[in-house]
Formats: C-alpha cells, sequence, structure tokens
C-alpha cells in the first residue's frame, strides 16, 4: 500500500482522537516502518491493518466505522492533493472517472500502486451500480469515498450493497442512488 494512504490514516487519527492517541497507536504496535512514511514507497498492507486494528481498541471504535469514516476523510485529503482529479462537474461523472482515469493516473504516478477494479453498470442517470473488485477487501473504505464524494460535489446518494465480500461474496455490487 502507498505511503500516502498511511499518511492520511495517520493525520485521521490525530485530528479525531488527538496526537496522544496517535503516539499510543504507533507505540503499541510492531511497524517494519516505526511509524514513519514517504509518499512514494510502498508499505505492506498488515502495517494498515495493524494500525486500524489497534486504534479500533484504544478509541473503542469499529474496525468498518473507522474504514468508512477513514474513506470520507480521505476525500477531502485527495481533493486537496490532487484537485484536477475533481474539476469534473458531477458526482456521477466523477464516479465513473475513477477505474479508467484516476487509478490509470495514480499507476503513472506509483507504477506499483494495487488500485482496487471498479467496473459499472450505468443503469439510468439517477442510479449507479459500481462493481468493486480488490483482494484488500476494503469495501468500507470505498463506501465512505462515495460517501465523501458525495459531500464534495453537494449530492444526496442512497448506497447499498446487494453484494459483499465481507458476506462472502466474489466482489461488491454498491448501488448508488442519486437524490437530486
Amino acid at each position: 500500500m502507498k505511503g500516502i494512504i498511511f499518511s492520511v490514516l495517520s493525520k485521521f487519527i490525530e485530528e479525531k482522537k488527538g496526537l496522544e492517541v496517535l503516539d499510543e497507536v504507533l507505540e503499541k504496535t510492531n511497524l517494519e516502518s516505526g511509524g514513519v512514511y514517504t509518499s512514494l514507497k510502498t508499505y505492506p498492507d498488515a502495517e494498515f491493518i495493524t494500525i486500524l486494528k489497534t486504534f479500533s481498541e484504544i478509541s473503542n471504535l469499529k474496525h468498518d466505522e473507522i474504514l468508512f469514516e477513514l474513506g470520507k476523510y480521505m476525500l477531502i485529503e485527495m481533493s486537496k492533493t490532487y484537485p484536477t482529479f475533481f474539476e469534473v462537474k458531477s458526482l456521477k461523472e466523477f464516479l465513473l472517472s475513477i477505474h479508467d482515469v484516476i487509478h490509470v493516473e495514480v499507476r503513472k504516478l506509483f507504477p506499483d500502486a494495487l488500485t482496487p477494479q471498479f467496473s459499472f453498470e450505468n443503469n439510468n442517470s439517477n442510479e449507479l451500480t459500481m462493481i468493486y473488485k480488490s483482494t484488500r477487501q476494503l469495501c468500507r473504505l470505498a463506501e465512505g469515498l462515495i460517501h465523501g464524494a458525495s459531500e464534495y460535489y453537494k449530492t444526496p446518494i442512497e448506497v447499498s450493497q446487494s453484494q459483499c465480500y465481507l458476506r462472502g461474496d466474489p466482489n461488491c455490487r454498491i448501488e448508488i442512488k442519486f437524490l437530486s
């Protein structure tokens, strides 16, 4: 996983619970990196999971809740770091650009990046189904990113999942209904 993800996670923990909690999380984990990350380097996925698990234990927040809120937070952070990705006019247009535009550019910047795969069913103008495939199975993070984008584009949505890795399905089907 790229270091930028770890940097955003650390910033998220610090902003939500304070520097003392972030320090406690990093002290209680035995990370190969020592908890120091640079955006260009790749780090083991296991470190990300270890940090999440430890933060969950310390904060008494559920793992899925943390991933969801982290996704929302990450979207806003990415909009500041990579504003050109957000120059599209609508939430739906942005979501449709993730796989064929944003992830392509991410792989140009970080050739070793393992981005999730998305395919789409463009049902009608008010609905979109995103099929999420990833060995990391971080669908709650993806949902948080979608909700963060909803807030960014000021477009209310309803989201449901008819299939999910966490229920044993082969992928996640994230159904999005645009309410405006």
